[in-house]
C-alpha cells in the first residue's frame, strides 16, 4: 500500500500498455523527472504502480524506442532528434542542418515520399511565438519546408494563443529580438510582414487556444497523409542571437546567426503519417 504522503510527493513519468492491454505506469519523484528522451530513466529512481513495495526498478526499464516501434507498426513514424546545440547555427538552416542529420534516412526519404511538390494545408501549434526571434525561427522553418520539398501550401491556420498572456507591455523588444512584443497586434503585424516577404502568404491567426504540445503540420491536401515538426519547447526554445539588433526589416535580413549556450540540448520530434 503507498503511504499517502509519499504519494503526495510522486509523479507519473512514463505509461506503457503492452499488447494485451496490461497498463503500466513508472513514476518518481517530483525533483526527478527528465525530459523524455531515451536516457528518461538514467540516474534516478523509478517505481512502478505494479510494486507495492515501492523497492526502485533497476531491470525491464521500458525504452523510448519501443513506443517509437508501435507508432510504426500502426501506420505513424515517429523518431527522436535529440539535437546537441552548436556554437552557431544559420537562420533558416534549423531543420537541414540540426534536425535532419539526426533522422534515420529512412524516415527522411518517406517525408519526400508524401510531401515531394504537393500542396499542403500547414496547422502551426505553439503559444510561445511571442518574440521577433520566434516569428523569424518560425517563418524560416516554413521556408525550409517549401524549399526542400517543393510544397505549395494551400491553407494555413496558427494558433498562437495559450493559457498566458506571453507578451510584455513594457517590453524592449525593439532593441532586443529575443524579448516578447508588447502585446499580440504587434507579433501579428511582423508575422504577417514576414509570412508576406518569405513566403508569399498571409498567416491566418486564429484565436483558437493552442495545444500543449508544440508543432508545425504540413498535412497534403485531400489524403490523410502529413508530416509533422514537434518541438520539445518553442520553435525558439533555447535560441537566441549572437549579439543584440534592433528591429529592423532590412537589418535582420543581413543578420542570419543564431545562438545557444554551448552543451545545451533540445528534443525534435518527426511524425509521419502514410
Amino acid at each position: 500500500m503507498i503511504v499517502a504522503d509519499f504519494r503526495s510527493r510522486i509523479f507519473t513519468i512514463i505509461e506503457t500498455t503492452d499488447l494485451v492491454g496490461n497498463t503500466r505506469r513508472y513514476f518518481t519523484s517530483k525533483d526527478k523527472i527528465q525530459q523524455l528522451n531515451g536516457c528518461w530513466s538514467e540516474n534516478i529512481e523509478v517505481y512502478s504502480d505494479d510494486n507495492p513495495t515501492l523497492w526502485s526498478i533497476k531491470d525491464e526499464i521500458p525504452s523510448v524506442q519501443s513506443a517509437i516501434a508501435e507508432l510504426m507498426s500502426t501506420g505513424h513514424i515517429a523518431h527522436e532528434a535529440v539535437a546537441s546545440f552548436p556554437d552557431k547555427c544559420e537562420l533558416g538552416s534549423l531543420f537541414k542542418d540540426i534536425i535532419m542529420p539526426k533522422i534515420p534516412q529512412s524516415v527522411i526519404e518517406q517525408t519526400f515520399d508524401i510531401l515531394k511538390g504537393k500542396d499542403v494545408d500547414v496547422e502551426i501549434s505553439d503559444s510561445y511565438v511571442s518574440s521577433p526571434l520566434a516569428c523569424l525561427m518560425l517563418t524560416h522553418v516554413l521556408k525550409e519546408f517549401v524549399d526542400l520539398y517543393q510544397i505549395n501550401i494551400s491553407t494555413n491556420v496558427l494558433n498562437l494563443t495559450g493559457k498566458k498572456d506571453p507578451f510584455n507591455p513594457n517590453s524592449c523588444s525593439t532593441s532586443n529580438i529575443a524579448y516578447p512584443f508588447k502585446n499580440s497586434c504587434e507579433r501579428d503585424k511582423f508575422l504577417s510582414e514576414l509570412f508576406d516577404d518569405m513566403l508569399d502568404i498571409d498567416p491566418n491567426i486564429s484565436s483558437q487556444r493552442a495545444a500543449h504540445a508544440r508543432w508545425i503540420k504540413f498535412k497534403v491536401c485531400g489524403t490523410e497523409q502529413s508530416v509533422a515538426l514537434r518541438f520539445d519547447h518553442s520553435v525558439s526554445g533555447g535560441w537566441n542571437m549572437l549579439n543584440t539588433f534592433h528591429i529592423d526589416k532590412n537589418l535582420i535580413q543581413e543578420t542570419d546567426v543564431i545562438a545557444t549556450k554551448k552543451g545545451d540540448e533540445a528534443i525534435y520530434y518527426l511524425i509521419v503519417k502514410k
